[in-house]
């Protein structure tokens, strides 16, 4: 009878719990300021409760998105002096300002 080393089954445990899990994908800053509907409604949950969204990417990202239109007079023109909404969001505009979408 053959023994596995004990490090062998804890290689082959750690394969298979990685290949079981899919990488959950969140959304950056620059797709959340392509889609600002969906930001506003990211940190609104996240108000619901601070503690279990405080080190959530998504809020986290959402939340830089709605500072950055605020703060960043460059990007206050891909709005046209709208208001931030997805409808009213100049794409190109945040593209060439080097924000393109990754999802």
């Amino acid at each position: 009878m053959q023994r596995v080393p004990k490090y062998g089954l804890l290689v082959i445990f750690a394969i298979a719990l990685n290949a079981c899990g899919e990488k959950e994908k969140h959304m950056t800053t620059s797709d959340y300021l392509h889609d600002m509907d969906t930001a506003k409604a990211m940190v609104q949950k996240s108000k619901t409760d601070y503690a279990k969204y405080q080190n959530d990417p998504n809020a986290i990202n959402a939340s830089a998105a709605l500072a950055q239109t605020i703060t960043d007079n460059k990007l206050q023109k891909c709005w046209h002096d709208k208001e931030t909404t997805t409808a009213n969001t100049d794409h190109v505009c945040l593209d060439n300002l080097g924000y393109k979408r990754g999802i």
